[in-house]
């Protein structure tokens, strides 16, 4: 959730930043005000939290059989500086990759407005704005462990909510109201934009260009460096168990690398009591030492 939270939001500003150089740091910005404020309290708030709450990777049978499991999270295996940078990365990567793509395809295509000149910031922002939930939304579910209909409804209703809403921006009557600094600029754009077949080939390609190579990478990994946790995800995923008892069984025996056994545990991970206050319940040959 944590990580998450800071990507959707960061790839979201970063195509502004990119914006900014491109346009000589011209300070106009390209998304819908109104966009802009519902971003993380309607679109992509409700996925999130339904996933944090509902997701799991194995079952909690399987977790008492293999508290391996539990030994990675409390040295930080999964919450580090490395893990931290991967995620920057992907921000960095992915917010420069949509907004290339955007910069040169959108001035190829016939002016939406019918003036004969290339689209503006506005709807530069309005193409940008569209991806960046689409992409946001799908890095979710490459993150997921699991496939529920709960997650995948919450994924499905919030996105689909902006087509809905960006038709109820497009209305020219909001320039005469107090709510008009919300929709500046975009009065009777998007009724231009969605009759672009552009727009649509784009919510497509754009998203696959950037997440094809993640889900990849995830697939290799998993395929020929499996992590331990994979392996038990296997094991119940796919009911090994059953047809071969002898998996489960090497899975139980398996032993934690020592160099990950050497990881710095957390300061609020459990840890074993001192050696004074245990070691008078040792048996010796006389009975109870002390």
């Amino acid at each position: 959730m944590i990580f998450y939270i800071f990507y959707k939001n960061i790839l979201l500003v970063l195509i502004m930043f990119w914006y900014l150089f491109y346009s000589a740091a011209s300070a106009t910005r390209i998304y819908i005000e109104a966009g802009l404020q519902g971003y993380n309290v309607v679109w992509t708030a409700l996925p999130i939290v339904v996933c944090t709450i509902y997701d799991r990777d194995v079952s909690d049978d399987l977790s008492r059989r293999l508290p391996q499991l539990y030994h990675l999270g409390v040295r930080r295996a999964y919450f580090n500086v490395g893990i931290v940078l991967r995620w920057a990365v992907d921000c960095l990567l992915e917010s420069l990759a949509i907004f290339l793509i955007l910069v040169h395809a959108t001035p190829s295509m016939v002016s939406p407005l019918g003036m004969g000149r290339d689209p503006g910031a506005t709807y530069l922002g309005d193409y940008a704005y569209a991806i960046v939930l689409v992409v946001v939304t799908l890095k979710l579910a490459l993150c997921q462990y699991q496939v529920t209909w709960s997650q995948h409804l919450s994924m499905a209703f919030c996105l689909s909510l902006w087509w809905p809403l960006s038709w109820v921006f497009n209305w020219s009557s909001w320039s005469s109201t107090s709510t008009r600094i919300y929709m500046l600029d975009y009065a009777g754009l998007f009724s231009k934009v969605i009759f672009n077949p552009a727009y649509w080939l784009l919510l497509i390609l754009v998203p696959s260009a950037v997440l094809l190579p993640q889900l990849f990478a995830s697939l290799y990994q998993r395929s020929f460096y499996p992590e331990f946790r994979d392996l038990a995800r296997e094991l119940e995923y796919w009911r090994i168990a059953e047809t071969d008892p002898d998996a489960a069984r090497r899975l139980e025996q398996w032993s934690i690398p020592l160099a990950q056994r050497m990881l710095p545990l957390r300061k609020d991970a459990p840890r074993p009591p001192p050696r004074k206050l245990w070691s008078i319940f040792q048996p010796s040959g006389s009975g109870i030492s002390m």
